[in-house]
């Protein structure tokens, strides 16, 4: 009897170890597989220089401390962005890379390979580049039945210009879009939508992006938009 036990336990303890080295190559090789898919976006892909007014319209929209905070931040952002919370912040810059350019399955092998990749991109790539990626890619909505992927396509589809041209209140709008592009349209001048605009900007003069001026300057241009 005592030897029947022993044998079950055995035979249950090794299938348990076989289980656990199965999922862990599993996640190791979902982890390499997206790494290089978004490694891919970051490197091969032609990434043009934004303008700082420009990149830091979207860090202070999505991610204000993000040139500051630590990869605790990347794995905190990543359970909550798994969960659809936004209870306490948002998804980091880096999460949104990962969200967007791996496939996503509701699983817990899925869910833990997705932290490890975020972690491992935080760390192994400078901010620098994961914000260039970040807006070569970005998806801020349709213009005439085209989706407008990354913020030159949105500055030449919404706005007709070139980023480098963009004044800060057009900065906003752009920025502004992320977060929900059918709600928070470029185009749209709805009160909800200037009001996501007003706290873009805001964000952006507390970041010091703005000066007092040029924050006054773009309110003033968000009121005037709203009376139309």
């Amino acid at each position: 009897m005592l030897f029947t036990i022993r044998k079950v336990l055995l035979r249950s303890l090794v299938t348990l170890c076989v289980g656990l080295v199965v999922v862990t190559l599993a996640i190791w090789w979902s982890i390499h597989r997206d790494l290089a898919a978004v490694r891919r976006v970051i490197w091969q892909h032609p990434t043009p220089e934004y303008p700082r007014l420009v990149s830091g319209a979207f860090v202070a929209a999505e991610d204000p401390d993000f040139f500051e905070h630590s990869r605790f931040y990347t794995l905190d952002g990543v359970f909550q962005m798994l969960r659809g919370s936004t209870a306490t912040r948002d998804a980091s810059l880096t999460n949104q890379i990962v969200k967007n350019h791996v496939p996503i399955h509701r699983s817990v092998r899925r869910v833990w390979a997705e932290v490890l990749t975020s972690i491992i991109l935080d760390a192994s790539t400078s901010k620098e580049a994961i914000l260039r990626a970040y807006l070569n890619c970005v998806y801020l909505g349709t213009t005439d039945r085209t989706q407008v992927i990354g913020v030159q396509a949105a500055s030449q589809g919404y706005l007709h210009k070139s980023p480098t041209a963009l004044t800060p209140y057009e900065c906003a709008r752009l920025a502004a879009a992320v977060r929900s592009p059918r709600r928070f349209s470029p185009i749209d001048d709805s009160a909800s939508v200037i009001a996501r605009r007003l706290t873009v900007l805001d964000r952006m003069y507390t970041a010091r992006q703005l000066s007092r001026e040029q924050l006054s300057e773009a309110r003033r241009i968000a009121r005037s938009a709203a009376s139309k």
